[in-house]
């Protein structure tokens, strides 16, 4: 069996109402452009470990740069496995 660890962006609305509930998705921030205000319009990137063999409509492989991240996280909450 074949694991990555994946990159996706979802909704504002999906990240309060589900993700931010489950630790083991990593925030990985806001994406998107500034609106006329400043506020950040787009939605939030997560990252996570995928199991299967195929990659999930609408996620990539994440970057070294966020692989750190993903690791930071999952120490910090003391989550296993973690990226290498």
């Amino acid at each position: 069996m074949n694991y990555n660890w994946l990159v996706k962006v979802i909704k504002r609305q999906e990240w309060d109402e589900f993700y931010s509930q489950n630790n083991t998705y990593t925030y990985l921030g806001k994406v998107g452009r500034p609106d006329t205000k400043g506020v950040i319009r787009g939605g939030i990137k997560i990252g996570f470990l995928n199991i299967a063999d195929k990659i999930p409509e609408f996620c990539r492989l994440a970057t070294e740069e966020e692989l750190k991240e993903i690791k930071i996280w999952r120490e910090d909450n003391n989550i296993y496995p973690r990226p290498k």
